[in-house]
């Protein structure tokens, strides 16, 4: 799914001027900058919602499935985000041995399908994105980041 260059700079500026700390959380979880803003594009347009049929929980859409989801969780955005930023980089962690030419996209693509489904699509010889919703999750996620880190690096 991929986004054209106008909404998605639409969506980045709302987030940069509504949402200072997201920058904050990438900051703390360790994740390079502007990632998280390319996740939440993806899972909402940078919007705090719950979709995915009710499962999804705010900007990153946390899966009440896997996750235990408290009440206020909508009203703490940077909760959220630390969360995400968590989640990925934990990712991150596993795959940068297991998939060394692509950490990033297999993160992001786990992210999304869950590590054990990456894994698997890896050990099948498959790409990270065969397990994901709509096979390209991580490349779409990794063009979002690459544009938004192109826009915010006056920001840095």
């Amino acid at each position: 799914m991929s986004i054209a260059d106008a909404a998605l700079r639409t969506q980045f500026d709302r987030a940069v001027a509504n949402w200072w700390w997201i920058r904050t959380a990438e900051d703390t979880c360790g994740l390079p900058p502007f990632l998280l803003f390319a996740l939440g594009s993806r899972e909402t347009n940078l919007r705090n919602i719950v979709g995915d049929s009710g499962h999804g929980h705010g900007i990153w859409q946390r899966d009440d499935r896997s996750f235990v989801i408290p009440a206020d969780y909508l009203s703490t955005p940077l909760k959220q985000a630390t969360d995400a930023g968590t989640l990925l980089a934990g990712h991150f962690m596993r795959f940068r041995t297991i998939h060394p030419i692509a950490p990033w996209r297999a993160a992001v693509a786990a992210y999304n399908a869950g590590a054990g489904g990456v894994t698997r699509a890896l050990q099948a010889g498959q790409t990270p994105d065969s397990a994901t919703t709509g096979g390209d999750y991580g490349a779409d996620i990794l063009s979002r980041w690459g544009r938004c880190a192109a826009w915010g690096s006056s920001l840095l």
